[in-house]
């Protein structure tokens, strides 16, 4: 059962794609052990019965062991943070910080590939194109029916599937739900739309592997399978965009669903007292040294002053937006790269958000 994978497409599947055999279990494990090798600090403190929320990107290679080259904890909004959202983060879940994470990785092998004075132009056929990616949540992402009250098997078919926003009992967070937010990422890709510029083709991930954290302990795979709903292009709502569509993103490939049954820690475990503060690690390019960390607590860099009356950018963390652009713009002013793609890749948004119905009602600030 733990290997049984869910096809979220009705298409042949093509084996000469070279896609890695996913075992659930040991993806999750080396997510563990990743977690495991980190600091103790920003994890949740057993003594208050805190728990927290993990996830990964395991990367496969040509003839080379998977690798956790990402990983990131949260379970957190704060909204207070959306006036200075270039340099605070208000969506401090682990999943949208993984996207983070990523990108400062992405930075560094860009970074790496130019000091060998290799042409940028062939970064993604030399680098990317080898790779494979697949994405890692201790528990279901939040806005799936893990979090829906009902019947799933009754009542399914009359949910209304559109943008949920974050949970929670606090003050209204304007951001999109992370499954809606992963389901945007399967086919705009984790690079965003910025470094679209750089790179030229979107790097997207075909496996999910959840697991076994849920409060309540889930023995059917067909539960497992209500998530689809919030992953698959509905072919015709896609047939009436296809022809406007202008970029090379990947509506129509494969994504599966895996279920690590063996993955259940205590401190991954969904309780009343959520930890706050978030991990966010990720691959230094050389693969020598342990993962690079940032430890975040309201939505900045642990030990960062508190913000006055004008922003602090000394006080910010290398994964929020002002830092993230900023060693963009350097890149694009260097390589004078012009926004051909990140234009395409704003277009084709757009007209996905108002015909996709998993898409609709997308918060306006949200990314």
């Amino acid at each position: 059962m733990a290997n049984k994978r869910i096809r979220l497409d009705d298409d042949e599947y093509d084996p000469t794609d070279n896609e890695p055999e996913i075992d659930p279990n040991v993806i999750a494990s080396l997510c563990y052990d990743s977690y495991n090798r980190l600091g103790k600090s920003g994890k949740p403190n057993p003594r208050k019965n805190e728990y927290t929320i993990i996830a990964g990107l395991v990367e496969f290679r040509d003839k080379s062991s998977p690798t956790v080259v990402c990983l990131t904890t949260g379970t957190k909004c704060f909204p207070k943070n959306v006036p200075y959202r270039d340099e605070d983060i208000v969506d401090c879940h682990a999943e949208p910080l993984l996207k983070r994470a990523f990108k400062c990785y992405l930075n560094e092998v860009i970074n790496d590939w130019i000091d060998d004075n290799k042409k940028l132009d062939q970064f993604y056929d030399e680098v990317i194109r080898g790779r494979h990616y697949c994405l890692f949540v201790s528990q279901f992402p939040c806005g799936s029916f893990s979090r829906w009250k009902g019947d799933p098997l009754h009542d399914s078919k009359n949910r209304k599937i559109c943008v949920n926003r974050k949970p929670g009992r606090g003050e209204f967070c304007p951001k999109a739900a992370c499954v809606h937010k992963i389901a945007k990422w399967r086919i705009f890709g984790l690079q965003g739309s910025r470094i679209l510029d750089i790179i030229g083709k979107p790097i997207t991930f075909n496996h999910i592997v959840i697991g076994n954290c849920e409060t309540e302990y889930r023995e059917t795979m067909e539960e497992l399978d209500s998530i689809k709903d919030y992953l698959i292009t509905i072919p015709n709502e896609y047939s009436k965009i296809s022809n406007d569509l202008i970029g090379d993103f990947q509506f129509s490939q494969f994504c599966h669903i895996h279920f690590a049954q063996q993955f259940r820690h205590p401190e991954f475990v969904r309780n009343n007292i959520p930890c706050g503060s978030s991990i966010v690690a990720w691959m230094s390019c050389d693969r020598k040294t342990n993962l690079k960390t940032e430890i975040l607590a309201n939505g900045r860099r642990l030990g960062a002053a508190k913000r006055k009356t004008f922003p602090n950018i000394l006080g910010t963390s290398r994964v929020c937006d002002f830092y993230l652009r900023q060693n963009l713009e350097q890149l694009m002013v260097k390589f004078n790269i012009k926004n051909i793609n990140s234009e395409k890749y704003q277009k084709d948004w757009s007209l996905t958000q108002k015909n996709l119905s998993i898409f609709k009602d997308w918060p306006i600030i949200d990314v």
